[in-house]
């Protein structure tokens, strides 16, 4: 694991090789963020194998998921539904 400054410099990216973080690294990282007082949001991605839709498909596709109540640069989908950024 290692820790990274965002490109704005108002966040800090803890990434991993791993498929998830374990228990342990995960519980370090949230009570680090209750230290400091900045809030925490927690990223799943997934390597999808092919995505489709309504005829289309595109192959290897990265999939993100925001966990929580996380800041979005849009509106956060209802349960069940995604948000794509670019369909190509």
């Amino acid at each position: 694991m290692r820790t990274l400054p965002s490109e704005a410099g108002d966040a800090v990216w803890l990434e991993s090789q791993r498929t998830a973080l374990d228990a342990p690294a995960l519980a370090a990282a949230e009570a680090a963020a209750q230290a400091l007082g900045v809030p925490l949001t927690v990223v799943q991605a997934q390597l999808s194998v092919e995505l489709r839709a309504n005829g289309r498909k595109v192959p290897y596709s990265l999939a993100a998921a925001l966990g929580g109540a996380a800041p979005a640069p849009v509106p956060l989908p209802a349960p069940g539904d995604i948000v794509v950024n670019q369909w190509t």
